[in-house]
C-alpha cells in the first residue's frame, strides 16, 4: 500500500488542479455573463473565486507543491 502511495497521491493532485483550473474557467465565464445581468450574482461568483483561492493556500502551507 505504501509503495503506491505518492502515485496515487501526484495523480489526485494532477486531477485536483485541473478541476480547480476548469472550475476558475466557468466562474469567470459566469462572471462575464452575469455582470451583465444582475451586479449581485456576479459579486457571489467573486466571493466563490476568493474561496477557492484560500483553498489552494491552505494546501501550500500543508506541503502539497504548487506545479
Amino acid at each position: 500500500m505504501q509503495e503506491k502511495g505518492p502515485g496515487v497521491i501526484r495523480e489526485t493532485k494532477k486531477f485536483l488542479k485541473y478541476y480547480s483550473a476548469l472550475r476558475m474557467l466557468f466562474i469567470l465565464l459566469r462572471l462575464k455573463t452575469e455582470f451583465s445581468l444582475d451586479r449581485n450574482q456576479s459579486m457571489a461568483s467573486i466571493t466563490v473565486k476568493v474561496g477557492l483561492r484560500g483553498r489552494l493556500t491552505k494546501a501550500k502551507h500543508l506541503g502539497i507543491p504548487n506545479e
